[in-house]
């Protein structure tokens, strides 16, 4: 289960190769969940997706982890500085859309709606 509080600690643990470009410069930020993800995490993703990695399988089932969270924060962080971030283009929506878990599809349908994207 992931807990807010220790949501940076899970990302690195589960892809310590997301800050292999930035060598210690993100360790700072480590206090802020919202940065780390949409800063770091998010851009990660685009780059996976776009090359086609099998990693995606990987990356998908964390954020599915994250939409089942029992921790609203949690939830939020998905919503508000991964999926939001990762709609802002067409072609990554497209790429990330066939590859989502339940829950997160139902969190990013929400918010698609919302923002009237297509």
């Amino acid at each position: 289960m992931l807990y807010y509080d220790s949501i940076c600690s899970a990302l690195i643990d589960r892809f310590p190769e997301v800050f292999d470009l930035y060598e210690n410069e993100y360790e700072s930020e480590l206090r802020w969940p919202h940065v780390i993800y949409e800063n770091y995490f998010v851009r990660y993703i685009k780059r996976v997706l776009r090359s086609g990695s099998e990693q995606t399988a990987g990356i998908f089932e964390f954020l599915e982890d994250m939409a089942t969270s029992a921790d609203q924060e949690v939830r939020n962080l998905l919503q508000v500085s991964v999926l939001e971030a990762l709609a802002d283009r067409d072609d990554t929506r497209k790429l990330m859309q066939p590859l989502m878990g339940p829950e997160t599809r139902k969190i990013y349908e929400k918010l698609h709606n919302y923002m009237y994207l297509d």
